[in-house]
């Protein structure tokens, strides 16, 4: 808690700082009204650049417990495909995992080889979840976040900071598919002129582990490839 209210201070002391220079954004009517603007937009998204850091006790990403994540920065095309590669602990050696989902078809490489193979069942990372249509971060945002509000002045800013409460099944997808949690507390920084989502912070196990979910490179070109395989 004490880092999303540290960020947020951040984000305040920015906006105003910004706002010095004769910005004239106007004040939206409400945190509710920025979210359900910056929803649709990200839901529209052709491509984007997505960075997740992971922070505090490991989280898994695959069923036996061996690799525990810690970043994972990679780039979503619409509408089924992302590449990303994973950094993980296995053994208490620092590794890479590279990652890639065509549609139905999902690789990763091994983390001792660094060999492509077919994705195994057990594995949980999923960013894609991230940008479902139905389910994902922008039709949660669209439908409205639990106690949405401004952490600080709202008019003249450039970029919005709003905290709220993500229920159940949300935070298992903020989390790409690697934590199931009853509820929690997010904070969420908006572009004020384009209404792009450009980070989201939040705790997870109590505050054990903490989360930055950031994107950038907002419908640039990306192209995607099957990896060469045996």
């Amino acid at each position: 808690m004490a880092r999303i209210i540290f960020l947020a201070s951040l984000v305040v002391i920015s906006a105003c700082s910004g706002s010095s220079g004769g910005s004239t954004t106007v004040a939206p009517a409400s945190a509710a009204e920025v979210l359900a603007k910056a929803g649709p937009v990200l839901q529209d998204l052709e491509s984007v650049r997505f960075r997740i850091e992971v922070e505090g006790d490991p989280v898994y990403i695959d069923g036996a417990e061996l690799l525990a994540a810690s970043s994972a920065e990679g780039q979503y095309r619409k509408p089924a495909s992302f590449q990303a590669v994973v950094q993980v602990k296995v053994f208490g050696i620092t590794a890479e995992v590279g990652a890639i989902n065509i549609g139905e078809d999902q690789w990763i490489t091994n983390p001792i080889t660094s060999e492509w193979e077919r994705l195994p069942p057990d594995f949980g990372f999923d960013p894609l979840t991230l940008f479902d249509p139905d389910i994902g971060l922008g039709a949660m945002l669209a439908g409205g976040v639990d106690g949405a509000e401004f952490t600080g002045p709202s008019e003249g800013v450039d970029s919005y900071a709003i905290t709220g409460t993500l229920q159940g099944s949300q935070v298992e997808v903020i989390t790409a598919g690697l934590v199931a949690e009853p509820e929690v507390e997010i904070l969420v920084v908006i572009d004020a002129e384009t209404s792009h989502v450009e980070e989201v912070t939040f705790d997870t196990g109590g505050g054990t582990s903490q989360w930055t979910v950031s994107f950038s490179e907002f419908d640039e070109p990306v192209t995607i490839v099957p990896p060469e395989t045996e």
